[in-house]
């Protein structure tokens, strides 16, 4: 029979599991809105500079629609994404040292295959234009407007 402590620790769970799905949609609705709005990766438009995913969501396109080439050319990381997703929603359920040490693996193979495509790969997708991003903008403007104020 279960005790109350243990009917608790089931709803938190079931709450958790929840709140965890309503994140990882509201994740992808955020995402889409920034499609929509043509600004795609939030870290490229203000930086100026690729994150480590950008090209993800073209792989999944491109991997959808069949062509694993283009899909690696984009991301070669796009095949992490889902499980990776996966196992942090189930987190609860997975071995505390197994979970970090995936995580860990996971994280240093995005990091190590980001360095690998700023320095070799030359494309759209991965990007350093620091003079691009809007932050550069907001900053050259600021200047600007003081010197103006200034002289």
């Amino acid at each position: 029979m279960l005790n109350t402590h243990t009917m608790d620790n089931m709803k938190k769970g079931n709450l958790d599991l929840k709140q965890d799905i309503s994140m990882m949609f509201a994740i992808i609705a955020f995402s889409f809105a920034l499609g929509i709005l043509d600004i795609g990766c939030p870290i490229k438009y203000l930086t100026g500079v690729s994150c480590p995913g950008c090209g993800i969501t073209r792989a999944f396109f491109c991997f959808f629609r069949g062509d694993l080439r283009e899909a690696f050319a984009y991301n070669p990381m796009f095949f992490v994404a889902v499980p990776f997703v996966i196992f942090v929603i189930f987190e609860r359920l997975i071995n505390r040292k197994l979970f970090k040490v995936c995580i860990a693996l996971i994280c240093i193979s995005l990091i190590l295959t980001y360095i690998y495509r700023m320095l070799f790969m030359r494309s759209d997708v991965v990007v350093f234009n620091p003079r691009e991003g809007l932050l550069y903008k907001i900053i050259v403007r600021i200047k600007e407007g003081l010197n103006y104020v200034l002289q």
